[in-house]
């Protein structure tokens, strides 16, 4: 809803071409961005991209109660959480589609995370959250490849509709891309020690 109201705003100003939200993986977007920003610039090097991150409402409001329930002031929060990023202190695994080897997973929807934590029996961990930044950091600077964001439910759709769009009718099995991108709880979880 956030989204939506961000591309109304957009529509409403006069000095835009034109705007539309898109449910995309991140490295997807940036690598899009990056390429937009270029050939705008090639243009009219006055000119810029704006692509902000808009998180579900829910998942804000339960980022913030997690946040002040550590003892972060709202100050604090309203300064350095852009885009908030679940995860569990111990850490949840659970093994990507396309891989063999559990990893940490780091939750853009609070709700996933719940689904992961019910899916590990015995589970006795603490909801954790950082910015979105901080939680790319993470992964960037670990050399043991130890961590995966996981896809939201609303991406896990947009990439199934795409999938089945651009299948024929006369086939009857799912594609391997199809059977790689699952609901989570259809995925392994486990608690990382």
């Amino acid at each position: 809803e956030q989204a939506q109201q961000a591309r109304r705003t957009l529509e409403e100003r006069q000095d835009t071409e034109g705007s539309r939200v898109v449910s995309i993986p991140l490295n997807v977007a940036f690598e899009r961005n990056e390429k937009l920003l270029q050939a705008i610039k090639e243009q009219d090097e006055n000119k810029s991209l704006t692509t902000p991150l808009l998180p579900a409402q829910e998942d804000w409001e339960k980022a913030q109660e997690i946040l002040l329930a550590e003892g972060v002031d709202q100050e604090e929060i309203d300064r350095n959480l852009q885009v908030p990023v679940f995860f569990t202190d111990p850490p949840i695994s659970i093994t990507p589609p396309g891989t063999e080897e559990p990893k940490i997973a780091f939750f853009f929807n609070y709700s996933q995370l719940q689904q992961a934590k019910r899916a590990v029996s015995d589970f006795d961990g603490e909801d954790k959250v950082v910015d979105w930044l901080r939680a790319i950091n993470l992964v960037i600077q670990d050399e043991e490849d130890k961590y995966f964001f996981l896809p939201t439910e609303d991406l896990i759709q947009t990439i199934q509709a795409q999938q089945e769009q651009q299948s024929s009718p006369s086939r009857t099995q799912p594609s391997q891309d199809q059977q790689d991108v699952q609901e989570p709880d259809q995925q392994e979880a486990q608690q990382t020690p």
